[in-house]
């Protein structure tokens, strides 16, 4: 079995006594610690573009106080294997080692370390401590670039610091299908947060966490939005307590894995079925707001038509306002209707 590579990074010291087989491999607590040495060096120096020879692993193992001979170092690289860390060579005028198989890859890297520095939920100070970590599973020489091409400043990143571990919080309480109660606030216009309700704290009963236009919200039941789905952003929840009650079952009429499908930024509205028509080329942004399982339909060879359930609000109008004269709602009249409303104001604003 191959032991997790984050371990040797975050628990080194402890590693010692991790596996009886370095005990019975190892004849003293010094060897013990030279295997170890090893592996660390390798770990945090080494990829395929920064390799070492025997003669530097040596060297660097007498800065620390341990001695060492050329053949113990073959065995050490044996029992390392062993342990299902990949040790490669390649030869110039001498053998040069290097860690090999890392548990990701360096694009694999960026990519969650870019995801982490763009994530608004997480503070800016949140965001530097987990790329910091994140890079870690690189070398360091490789950690370099993760980090400089990376910035997290400017990104209207959350000020709420708690916000990390509020949400591993939630995800706890819907596990354990317990309540949560919490405060809930706005910014003011001199940025300044009021809780509203006069702080009153919220207590509904947690469904599922949704990650919308780049926010974490909060899905639940509230007893005084009746039997709704309510959605809380949580980067605005502060103080949060799992409560002892159950949370109440889900409701049925609801279906959460295509929630996300029918609302625009978390704005519930009242769900209708409405038949809207596209323009062809609007045919990959429709799927990737409503999913790929939408049953479009040509309507003639330049548009396409589709029935969705939406819940229908000023979100969704601006939504279908970007896509100008190449997107309409064909029916029902009553929602064509309020949609004509809602573009008549937003002409009469710029012509008042």
């Amino acid at each position: 079995m191959k032991i997790t590579q984050i371990s040797v990074i975050v628990y080194m010291e402890d590693y010692v006594n991790f596996r009886e087989g370095v005990g019975i491999l190892a004849k003293s607590a010094n060897q013990k610690r030279r295997i170890l040495k090893i592996l660390e060096f390798l770990y945090i120096n080494s990829d395929s573009e920064h390799r070492f020879s025997v003669a530097e692993i040596i060297e660097h193992l007498a800065q620390s106080g341990i001695d060492a001979e050329r053949k113990t170092i073959y065995d050490d690289f044996e029992v390392i294997r062993e342990f299902g860390f990949e040790i490669n060579s390649i030869k110039d005028r001498h053998f040069k080692y290097y860690l090999d198989g890392r548990e990701f890859e360096t694009a694999e890297l960026k990519l969650l370390v870019d995801a982490v520095a763009s994530s608004k939920f997480i503070s800016e100070t949140k965001s530097r401590k987990l790329i910091a970590k994140i890079s870690k599973l690189a070398s360091i020489h490789e950690a370099k670039n993760l980090e400089r091409n990376i910035k997290v400043t400017n990104r209207g990143k959350s000020s709420n610091e708690r916000v990390y571990y509020n949400v591993d919080k939630l995800h706890r309480a819907i596990v354990e299908n317990k309540m949560v109660s919490f405060k809930y606030f706005d910014y003011n216009m001199a940025g300044k947060k009021e809780f509203r309700r006069n702080g009153e704290r919220y207590i509904v009963s947690p469904y599922m966490l949704n990650w919308d236009n780049e926010n974490y919200y909060l899905l639940c039941h509230y007893e005084r939005h009746g039997d709704k789905i309510t959605p809380f952003r949580v980067d605005r929840m502060e103080l949060i307590e799992i409560e002892d009650k159950r949370s109440k079952k889900a409701l049925p009429q609801y279906n959460l894995s295509q929630y996300s499908h029918q609302v625009f930024g978390m704005y519930f509205g009242e769900s209708k079925s409405i038949k809207l028509r596209f323009a062809n080329e609007l045919l990959n942004p429709v799927i990737d707001k409503f999913g790929r399982q939408i049953k479009a339909y040509a309507n003639d060879e330049n548009t396409f038509n589709v029935v969705l359930d939406i819940n229908v609000s000023p979100n969704f109008y601006g939504w279908l306002m970007q896509f100008g004269d190449r997107a309409c709602i064909m029916s029902p009249d009553s929602e064509r209707e309020k949609f004509k409303e809602y573009v008549k104001k937003v002409y009469d604003l710029y012509n008042s």
